[in-house]
């Protein structure tokens, strides 16, 4: 649902996150709670892709090695504007979606459990295209 708009109203059309729309407008819960989690699900898959990324940045080598005196680690100068990159994007992300960080980033782990598939299982079911 994420990303699809719908038109909502009698005479006066308005586009609304499907989201919202069936939680405001179906459900008739009330529109602050409809639009937290209008958020949440519209931040949830941005969000994603960035730990994705950073993941991928740091599997690629970047070494994040952490300096004396520091209270976190430093990136070394051959990734820093890959990271550069990624930390703005972090932050628009994370003004959008403001307080509901959190819960959006519970909801990424939810969606990383139920949309990878579980490697145990590749080990005694291989997938159907590898069987005999």
């Amino acid at each position: 649902y994420h990303g699809l708009v719908t038109e909502v109203g009698k005479k006066k059309k308005k586009k609304l996150n499907l989201v919202f729309a069936m939680l405001a407008e179906g459900i008739k819960h009330p529109h602050r709670d409809a639009h937290d989690v209008d958020t949440m699900v519209q931040g949830c898959f941005p969000l994603r892709e960035m730990i994705s990324s950073f993941k991928a940045l740091k599997e690629g080598g970047a070494e994040l090695a952490l300096v004396k005196g520091s209270s976190g680690p430093v990136v070394t100068p051959t990734t820093a504007s890959e990271v550069d990159s990624l930390r703005l994007s972090i932050g628009l992300l994370l003004e959008n979606i403001k307080e509901l960080w959190a819960p959006t980033l519970d909801l990424v782990r939810v969606a990383e459990a139920v949309l990878s598939p579980p490697a145990a299982s590749y080990a005694t079911h291989p997938p159907l295209s590898e069987r005999d």
